[in-house]
Parts: structure tokens; C-alpha cells; sequence
């Protein structure tokens, strides 16, 4: 099992958008972010299972976890 990477919410959104870190810290700060439909503070860290909205828009989706079936023959 492997442990899930989380990284501070400003370098993810920079990564993933069209966002600038500094542009990200004022959007907290305004707060206008939500992690999972709680507002956030300055260095909070997430992962690819957050959902991620700005003004209530869905900017990042959480993957979904596939599920694997094995056949089983006797």
C-alpha cells in the first residue's frame, strides 16, 4: 500500500491550472478556495483525492479508483 504524495494547495493549483502561487495565496486569502467543501488556510496540503473548488467552480476533480476483477476458474 502506497502512501498518497500531498503537496501545499498553491504549488498543486500551479501545476494543474493556469494559476501563479502568489495568485493562489491571495485567492486563500480572500477566501474564495474550498478543499472538500471547507474553506482553507495558507499551507494547507492535499493530494489527487481533493476536490478543489474557486467561487464555488470545480477546478480540480478527485480521480476515482478503479476496481479490478479477477476471474477465478477451478
Amino acid at each position: 500500500m502506497s502512501k498518497e504524495e500531498l503537496i501545499r494547495i498553491n504549488k498543486f493549483l500551479s501545476e494543474k491550472g493556469s494559476y501563479s502561487r502568489r495568485g493562489v495565496d491571495k485567492l486563500i486569502e480572500e477566501q474564495r478556495i474550498t478543499v472538500n467543501g471547507k474553506k482553507v488556510r495558507l499551507g494547507l496540503k492535499v493530494g489527487s483525492n481533493d476536490e478543489i473548488r474557486i467561487d464555488g467552480g470545480l477546478i480540480f476533480k478527485p480521480r476515482k479508483k478503479k476496481e479490478i476483477y479477477i476471474p477465478y476458474i477451478q
